[in-house]
């Protein structure tokens, strides 16, 4: 019974899922159209523009006092 219940559960999240990917790819043509030709589907899809930052932060110091005998 609860087999049954989670695969019904499985199958309507992939229907869900399957519609949703298809409104997404049939907006492709707007959303490059909005971004004037650029395709950022991708993170690396647009080189020219994207640079990558490296960014560190302090997050603790400790002091240590040794004992020199």
């Amino acid at each position: 019974e609860l087999i049954e219940k989670r695969c019904q559960l499985m199958k309507s999240f992939n229907e869900f899922r399957e519609k949703r990917i298809e409104e997404w790819n049939g907006q492709k043509k707007r959303r490059l159209e909005l971004r004037c030709g650029i395709d950022t589907d991708t993170l690396d899809s647009d080189t020219k523009n994207v640079e990558e930052e490296e960014v560190e932060f302090f997050v603790k110091e400790e002091t240590f006092i040794v004992d020199g005998k």
